[in-house]
């Protein structure tokens, strides 16, 4: 709530959580600020999850997290104005850090010759929503299978 880039929709899709408290939550945080859109689906995956979000944005470029991301206050900033500054460029990504019991420093160069045999891409990234109608959405058919290594891939071919 507190990033630096203030433009931004937050679009959270309930992918069919059975808590009773989270599912409230949702609701409270939505009644907080008009930016925030909560849509509850029955549960399906995350590559459905992320279409749906998708489909629902209005946004010309998505950035997706999960339940237990955290982002500096200028995460959006910085991706955002990324591709502002470039508009060949498709998405925008940064270094990233684990916490908790996993501690470490995600810092890979792209390479996309090493991308087709490994994901160093990390799926927290910004993508032009463009890409998604070009190429496709998520591969909801693999469910909870390497759906964003997937996408990864796509976006190379």
């Amino acid at each position: 709530m507190n990033q630096t880039f203030p433009w931004f929709e937050w679009i959270i899709v309930d992918d069919g959580s059975t808590e009773i408290e989270s599912v409230q939550l949702l609701d409270y945080v939505k009644k907080k600020d008009v930016r925030i859109q909560v849509y509850h689906k029955k549960n399906s995956g995350a590559a459905e999850a992320r279409n749906y979000g998708i489909q629902k944005s209005k946004s010309d470029i998505i950035i997706f997290f999960d339940a237990d991301d955290l982002i500096e206050k200028q995460y959006i900033e910085y991706v955002y104005f990324a591709l502002w500054r470039t508009p060949q460029a498709s998405w925008a990504y940064t270094d990233s850090c684990a916490f908790g019991e996993q501690e470490y420093l995600w810092q890979k160069y792209f390479s996309s010759n090493i991308m087709k045999h490994e994901n160093i891409l990390p799926y927290i990234a910004a993508v032009r929503k463009r890409v998604f109608t070009d190429k496709g959405l998520y591969d909801s058919t693999t469910k909870n299978m390497w759906e964003d290594y997937q996408f990864w891939l796509k976006m190379l071919a």
